[in-house]
């Protein structure tokens, strides 16, 4: 089966899939060990830290965010310059049984199911994973059933994470 869908890119839309990207590179462990590290300067005190330790641990209380808002911001501005670029805001996906293709006015890629690692899902968007850094977002207003469960039969039949 196939399945295209088509939708206008907005910058709010850009700004979402990439906040969700960030979020989602993230990941638990790394806020884990920032929450970690930000109660135990936050109360150094009553566990009795010395001044070294907790200047040890303020390195990474003050770094993590920066890297985190740095590393948005850099993936926001590219999107946005693509953007910019684009005379017409229509991108069009075509999903077959053996790829996903892009399409709009930059360029057309096509990519290969066996080359998708995860998808998250969130009420917005799916997010479709296809290297480290290398995702699609697809509105979930335009996906029908059909489609959604093309998705994610690849995705188990790939034995691609789905959150």
């Amino acid at each position: 089966m196939e399945y295209e869908l088509q939708f206008t890119v907005t910058p709010e839309f850009i700004r979402k899939g990439n906040l969700r990207h960030i979020i989602d590179s993230i990941g638990k462990s790394w806020l884990g060990a920032f929450g970690i590290c930000l109660a135990a300067v936050l109360f150094s005190g009553p566990i009795g830290l010395d001044k070294q330790t907790i200047r040890l641990l303020m390195v990474p209380v003050l770094i993590t965010p920066v890297m985190w808002v740095i590393g948005y911001s850099t993936m926001l501005w590219r999107s946005n310059e693509r953007y910019r670029r684009m005379a017409s805001k229509e991108i069009t996906f075509r999903f077959t049984g053996e790829s996903v293709t892009t399409c709009s006015d930059l360029g057309t890629a096509e990519v290969p199911w066996r080359m998708m690692d995860k998808i998250r899902r969130y009420p917005e968007m799916w997010l479709l994973y296809f290297g480290k850094n290398a995702y699609i977002y697809v509105p979930t207003e335009k996906m029908d059933e059909g489609l959604k469960e093309l998705i994610l039969r690849k995705a188990s039949e790939l034995g691609v994470k789905v959150k």
